[in-house]
């Protein structure tokens, strides 16, 4: 059994429906083939994907999503139960609390350096694209912590998206197309087109590779991947793995955040009575942008509560 993202299916010889339209049609859980189901249910995804109470089995993960190609080397989305725990150990150390204090001086820059942007095109009375802005912000934010490159992508420096951001997108999307190739059944071809290197996805890690050797070069500093260069020989993590997990990091990093942004800035423009509430709470609370810090917010109650 396995839940498979949403795509394109045919069912039963008719014209090619998507998964929404199977759900509005069949219910909640649909039989695609022998051994695929597909759920439409929030309680689906906390059974097969949740953690499991002491003593109850994990779902095994299904190589046929999360390791179509593989002669690539494993990453904490995809390795075992057993790896899987001692890669996402190392890799919470960058995200405790204690790593986000020291980090706070690097992302409080980019923060500082998107406002700044934000009130000079402010004046120019220009329709703003937010989505693009949060992702400039977000892109640079983990490109920094990522890879120790100060300045990050240089996105918002300059306005735009970096060149290798780009790749990036057309990889996810030749992910899609092919992860949909492979499950009628052309995955032996598929599988020399992805080994020949011509991908998006290959070109990426090889850049990704590059930027790791280097961070791997340099001194320690309060990043995503020092947990896992400080124990890189005890968990063998050669070069290939450490870009994987590195690759990861951007994604889930950057996309995943500015749209939470891009959510929570809709609601509050499109609800005038909570964004006052937030408003007055914020300019009450700090008298200058200095004072608003990671620990600092953590006090705002009316912040707290609706978070």
């Amino acid at each position: 059994m396995s839940v498979l993202p949403d795509v394109w299916y045919r069912v039963r010889g008719e014209l090619p429906f998507h998964a929404v339209e199977l759900h509005k049609r069949y219910g909640p859980v649909v039989r695609i083939s022998p051994d695929h189901l597909i759920y439409s249910n929030p309680q689906a995804w906390r059974d097969i994907y949740g953690h499991k109470k002491a003593g109850e089995e994990e779902f095994l993960k299904y190589e046929g999503f999360y390791r179509l190609v593989k002669h690539l080397p494993t990453s904490v989305i995809n390795a075992g139960r057993h790896e899987h725990g001692l890669l996402r150990r190392q890799l919470a150390h960058g995200f405790s609390e204690r790593s986000m204090r020291e980090q706070e001086p690097i992302i409080g820059s980019y923060v500082d350096l998107l406002i700044e942007r934000l009130k000079e095109l402010a004046e120019t009375k220009r329709v703003l694209n937010m989505r693009e802005w949060y992702n400039y912000a977000t892109f640079d934010i983990i490109g920094d912590l990522s890879f120790g490159v100060d300045g990050g992508f240089g996105c918002l420096q300059n306005s735009g998206y970096h060149p290798w951001i780009k790749l990036i997108s057309d990889a996810l999307w030749q992910g899609s197309y092919i992860f949909a190739l492979f499950q009628v059944g052309l995955g032996l071809p598929l599988q020399l087109i992805v080994r020949s290197g011509i991908l998006a996805d290959s070109k990426n890690r090889a850049i990704v590779t590059e930027k790791v050797a280097e961070r791997m070069k340099g001194g320690e500093r309060p990043d995503f991947l020092e947990g896992l260069i400080r124990r890189k020989d005890e968990l063998k993590l050669d070069l290939a793995r450490m870009s994987g997990n590195a690759q990861l990091l951007i994604v889930a990093g950057s996309e995943t955040t500015a749209t939470l942004l891009s959510g929570v800035t809709y609601l509050l423009a499109t609800n005038p009575e909570i964004l006052k509430k937030l408003e007055q709470e914020v300019r009450s609370s700090f008298h200058s942008d200095d004072e608003i810090t990671l620990t600092s917010v953590g006090n705002l109650s009316y912040v707290s509560t609706t978070c």
